[in-house]
Order: C-alpha cells, then structure tokens, then sequence
C-alpha cells in the first residue's frame, strides 16, 4: 500500500471542489506534508496566475522545498493555445528568476485544443525545455492515435481528466480503461485528474472511480498484459485482497515490483484534498497497513 501511494496525490486545494485561495491552500498543502499522510502528498498544482503569491510566499518561508506543477488554462483555438504557452512560459520564467533558492516548478501541464491534430500542438511545446510536460488529452475518437503520437516523440507524457462538478464530466470505466491501456502498452507516463478522493468506487458517487482501482489496475495491465476490457473490470472491483507484499483480486495478483512498475507509469492523481482518501482508507481499515 505504501508502494502504491507513495506521492501518488498532487495537491489541487486551489481548484473546484475546494476552490481555496491561495493563502488556504499552501497552509493545507503544507499541513498535510507534514502529518503522518506526507509520504502520498506529490507536487503542489497552482496556474500561471498563482506563481506571484508563490513567488511572495517563498520569501517568507525560505526553507520550504516542494516541487510545483503548472497548470496552462484549456483553449479551442490556435490563437488561443499559443496566446496560453506564452503567458504560462512568461509568468514561469518570472518565478524561476525571482525564487531561485525556492520550490521549484517542475512540471507544465496543458490540455490541447483537441487530440485529431496533436502533432500541431506539440510542436509548440518545444521551447518548453527541463521539465517535465504533460499534455491533457480529450476523451473522443482520436486519443488512442494521440497517446500513440506522444509515444513516439518520448519526451512527453499524457494526462487525463476523470472527474468534474457535474455527473457527465465523469468518463467511464471503459474509456479510462481504454487511456490506462494506451500507456501502459505505448509506455508512456500518464496522470489522472478530478473525481479520485475515495479507493474504491461508488464510495460516494455512483459515477466516480477509486484511485486503489486505477493503481492496481495499472499494475496488473503491465504485469499481465490485460485487454483494456479487462482493465475496466478492475476499475470496477469493489474489493481488494491486501497483503504487506501484494495486492489480488479476481484470482490475480500484483507484488511489490508490480506495482513499482505501474507507478513509473502512472506519475500522479491530481486531487484537491488528501483528507478525503486518508479518511477512506481508515475506514476500510487500510491506514493501519501504512
């Protein structure tokens, strides 16, 4: 379990549902790294417009060190992508500048206008050099080719959204099996978003899948060579057999290594709280395992 959790949360506390302000959320960030849930906590997920109240926090918490992940806003058109790298890379530039010694921005993340024309996209993201990017994929008919795109170009890897404020921003099981099966068998790394508080499915929402799911799904896609329909089962277990050294359901099983092997893969679940799951996992008796 600590396998399978270990930075697995970047924290989302700016964004809806939680929707904090700043000064909220980097103190619930902050909080959370330092009770005993620190080890899941990954990256701190802010937008382009948060990086000056970053920059200002950083001076007067000089010995704060954390990884950030910056977030460009979603556009339709050309006009639009190119008028978003700009500012993003621009107000990114400023807070490398002015916050040295401070958090470091490690990751840019951006959803492109739409997956048919991905090469397009991506070749504005060329002068985004030494970090980490990850380009959100809409769910339609061509994120198969996308994701199979990126894979050849090795330096990117792909992100997803699962979840919104409304039941219809949800993705089902099937074609998030359909993503999680695109990366494992192209090998590229890939995140998830939105709608993952709880481990398991249906804990709150009937509609919503379980982070415990997708880990362990990923695990045993890799570690068996599962079809993407197979996966979605999996994204819809209910029940997990736990072991300090494994992880089975449906008379398979995933070990240690297994599951080191899916979180290559699977990099992180963005979230905009950590109290949600670790309140989860104690009720299904899993914290003590930790």
């Amino acid at each position: 379990m600590r396998s399978a959790l270990n930075g697995l949360f970047d924290y989302a506390g700016l964004y809806p549902p939680a929707d904090l302000s700043f000064t909220e959320a980097i103190a619930e960030y902050q909080s959370h790294r330092d009770r005993p849930e620190g080890f899941m906590v990954g990256r701190f997920v802010c937008g382009p417009s948060h990086l000056p109240a970053l920059s200002d926090w950083t001076r007067t918490h000089p010995s704060a060190q954390f990884e950030i992940a910056v977030v460009g806003p979603p556009t339709t058109t050309q006009e639009a992508w190119e008028a978003a790298l700009d500012k993003c890379a621009v107000a990114m530039s400023k807070y490398d500048a002015g916050s040295a010694d401070g958090p470091s921005v490690e990751a840019f993340e951006i959803k492109v206008p739409d997956n048919k024309n991905v090469d397009r996209w991506l070749r504005d993201l060329r002068n985004f050099e030494g970090i980490e990017l990850f380009v959100e994929l809409p769910w339609d008919d061509h994120q198969a080719d996308a994701i199979a795109h990126i894979a050849e170009l090795e330096l990117l890897g792909v992100k997803a959204r699962t979840g919104g404020l409304t039941p219809e921003l949800h993705p089902s099981a099937d074609q998030v099996a359909r993503f999680i099966h695109g990366c494992c068998g192209a090998e590229v790394p890939f995140k998830l978003t939105a709608g993952l508080h709880h481990p398991l499915p249906a804990m709150f929402k009937p509609y919503e899948l379980g982070f415990l799911n997708v880990v362990v799904a990923t695990a045993m896609a890799l570690a068996e060579d599962l079809s993407s329909s197979e996966i979605a089962e999996f994204l819809t277990e209910k029940q997990f057999d736990v072991a300090e050294d494994a992880i089975s359901a449906a008379d398979l099983t995933v070990d240690m290594e297994d599951i080191e092997d899916a979180r290559s893969l699977l990099v992180a679940i963005g979230s905009c709280s950590i109290s949600e799951p670790v309140a989860d996992l104690q009720k299904l008796g899993l914290w003590t395992s930790l």
